[in-house]
């Protein structure tokens, strides 16, 4: 029977008198209770010891009367209960440098396991029932106003960025970090439906101007945070005002956060790490805004109202693309209709050409050219079709042929993507597959529906006339496994929605 941590604990004497000798924490606890009957007993028991020891501290506070759910909220809330065991964490590390990196890892597990049903637990005790449609909405758009979490995060990431020497976090820092992890990680997976819902009640039975000033103030929240990564307007403010060096810094730092928000969500989940930096939940957080900014488009568009045209007016970007699948709000392939406002880029193309607006180039965006839409449709098809014919391509089911519909070059019709330091590799791909080289020989861009990876499946299918596998190269680079994952990671951002 595989041993469990009361177990090492038992047989490690001196583990168990370094535990027991702290201040408190949920080690210390363990220590104490080792014949405790599961994690669930443990955690409960402990939550209910911390609540009788806060009771006892405060019963005489005179100026409130502590009882039941308003006691244990302040008992087990973030200020008393969460900080003290992220300190008795911090504490015990330095104390296991003489303990065995496997029992090291184990507690490492079960306080982490710990402090996210503490966290859990706390959210529930606020909201037994959940968080509605419209509660979950207003508290993502907090996240971006200059106390939120999002904008917290990208400080952090900020300052690191900057730090000459080795960054040394604050206690504050560690508690902000432990609030965005424990946030986005129970984050709810049709959070997308939630603001979807949000967005369309608060406009029923609005007109026309008052769907349009919803969305201005909506963006009056949005702007701190969006002006720092999408920095063009408070650049140019800054130049115009002899303000150069602040004027350089705010690029600068654009620039950064721009190809981190696009980079590490994606770089941090193939790496497979088990803790992600903050730069994974920065980008974890532009993204969400992203899909705020989609919902709003959508919804407006049905009004006859451009939200590509609004964001520009209110100096908020949202999204910088500038196409438009911006403007659709079906999220799921089973989505029913009355979810959703509009479903497919047709659609939004009929309403955007209604109110005589088109994509505009934007600074982050090089424009598609979509009257090429169809004809490289049609060329992907039969070119896959007569890949599978001559057996490059593997013939079963587990295949299909991603429509590459955003890749398309405004000089050369081939090809688009956000500029990008491997836009010469994804262009020297996108021309193999479309048949306009003679370098190699017809491999294919596939997604996998079977879990499997793209980088393992071109490694496996992209092969010569001589059916060994091709050494891909690009302007005399060599492009091993690393482009190809991060081609990978291309293709995820923009299909994996």
């Amino acid at each position: 029977m595989k041993k469990t941590l009361p177990d090492f604990i038992k047989q490690n004497e001196n583990l168990r008198q370094i535990l027991l000798a702290q201040e408190g924490g949920i080690m210390k606890y363990l220590a104490e209770h080792l014949d405790a009957n599961g994690t669930a007993e443990l955690f409960r028991n402990y939550q209910e010891q911390c609540a009788e020891e806060f009771f006892e501290k405060n019963k005489w506070d005179l100026r409130v009367v502590w009882e039941g759910d308003n006691m244990k909220r302040a008992a087990l809330g973030g200020e008393e209960h969460l900080k003290k065991e992220i300190h008795y964490i911090s504490v015990l590390e330095p104390c296991l440098t003489e303990i065995s990196e496997e029992t090291v890892d184990m507690i490492d597990l079960f306080t982490k396991l710990y402090l996210s049903y503490a966290y859990k637990q706390n959210r529930l005790r606020w909201h037994p029932n959940g968080l509605n449609y419209m509660d979950t909405y207003r508290e993502i758009l907090e996240m971006y106003n200059p106390t939120g979490l999002a904008y917290k995060c990208m400080m952090l990431i900020l300052r690191e960025h900057h730090s000459k020497e080795k960054f040394t976090k604050t206690k504050t820092d560690l508690w902000n970090e432990f609030l965005i992890r424990q946030w986005s990680d129970h984050l709810k997976l049709g959070v997308f439906a939630l603001m979807r819902h949000a967005v369309a009640d608060m406009l029923i039975g609005k007109s026309d101007e008052q769907c349009r000033q919803m969305a201005i103030d909506t963006m009056d929240k949005l702007r701190v945070f969006s002006q720092m990564i999408y920095t063009d307007v408070v650049v140019k403010a800054l130049r115009d005002i002899n303000f150069t060096k602040e004027a350089d810094q705010r690029e600068s730092d654009g620039e950064w956060l721009r190809n981190t928000a696009q980079r590490a969500i994606f770089e941090e989940t193939s790496e497979h790490l088990k803790i992600h930096s903050m730069r994974y939940y920065f980008s974890e957080y532009v993204f969400l805004l992203r899909e705020v900014g989609r919902i709003w488009a959508a919804q407006l568009l049905v009004h006859n109202i451009d939200m590509k045209e609004l964001e520009r007016k209110a100096c908020c970007i949202l999204q910088p693309d500038d196409a438009h699948l911006y403007y659709v709000d079906k999220y799921f392939s089973n989505d029913l209709p009355d979810k959703y406002c509009i479903a497919t880029t047709d659609v939004a193309n009929k309403l955007l050409a209604k109110i005589g607006s088109k994509p505009k180039k934007d600074s982050y965006l090089e424009v598609v050219d979509k009257s090429y839409e169809s004809e490289t449709r049609n060329k992907l098809s039969k070119a896959y079709i007569q890949l599978r014919k001559e057996g490059f391509l593997s013939d079963d089911s587990t295949t299909q042929i991603i429509f590459i519909d955003v890749m398309m070059n405004q000089k050369d019709k081939k090809i688009v993507w956000l500029k990008d330091p491997k836009q010469n590799f994804l262009r020297t791909l996108m021309r193999v597959f479309l048949g306009k080289t003679k370098s190699y020989s017809y491999p294919a861009i596939l997604k996998i529906n079977n879990g499997g990876s793209y980088a393992d499946f071109i490694q496996k299918h992209f092969v010569n006339e001589e059916r060994k596998p091709i050494n891909l190269k690009t302007n005399g680079h060599e492009v091993g496994i690393k482009e190809v994952r991060q081609f990978e990671r291309i293709i995820n951002a923009t299909y994996n929605r």
